[in-house]
């Protein structure tokens, strides 16, 4: 069980790093001619559905 200060930040570095792995199948595993990158708007948006998660789950305590 993670502590609750953690909780947010762990959250957005497994959405993130699912996001650029879903980028790297989408180019078909290339990565040597194009490094994946989130855009400010991606990263905006993940921290969104994190907060939101945090607010919708359980009062924000993840059991």
């Amino acid at each position: 069980m993670l502590e609750p200060e953690v909780r947010l930040d762990i959250q957005l570095f497994t959405l993130g790093g699912q996001s650029i792995l879903k980028m790297i199948e989408q180019q078909n595993y290339n990565t040597l001619t194009h490094r994946p990158s989130l855009s400010k708007g991606a990263k905006l948006s993940l921290m969104f559905q994190a907060l939101m998660g945090k607010l919708f789950t359980l009062g924000g305590l993840r059991r």
